[in-house]
């Protein structure tokens, strides 16, 4: 659950920043690591996107609902079949990141300043954090 204060509840979304939401604890893969190693950590880690990288350079990212639709050979390696989705900053707002991923094919972006790789935002994360603005608006109202 995101910990977002109360007081905070009733900014509008324009204010708050990526960074309060993103996920920061990231698995990642090795551009040369093949679809079977992808399969594996989707399953161990229970998430559903793994960025890809070329020694501490973002090149891309893989979804794990993108590979089920392929239907690939495991041994086919990741750089093979990734995409590169717009990358955010970690200092965009929520709204505009939102904009971002509701115009856009991708459920996932990258956050990076200064050409590293700080996390990755999620429909998910958005979702969470509008259903927890909103509660907490619910409780201040009564």
């Amino acid at each position: 659950m995101l910990n977002i204060a109360k007081t905070k509840s009733m900014i509008p979304a324009t204010k708050y920043l990526i960074s309060d939401i993103m996920s920061t604890n990231l698995v990642l893969l090795n551009k040369s690591d093949h679809l079977s190693k992808a399969f594996v950590l989707f399953d161990k880690h229970k998430i559903r996107y793994l960025p890809v990288m070329d020694g501490d350079q973002l090149i891309g990212i893989i979804s794990k609902s993108d590979l089920n639709k392929m239907k690939l050979d495991s041994e086919i390696a990741v750089e093979d079949v990734m995409k590169f989705p717009t990358a955010v900053s970690p200092n965009d707002s929520i709204m505009t990141v939102a904009k971002i991923l509701s115009d856009a094919e991708y459920h996932s972006l990258p956050v990076i300043e200064k050409g590293k790789l700080l996390g990755i935002v999620t429909t998910t994360d958005i979702i969470k954090y509008l259903i927890e603005i909103k509660g907490d608006q619910k409780k201040l109202n009564h």
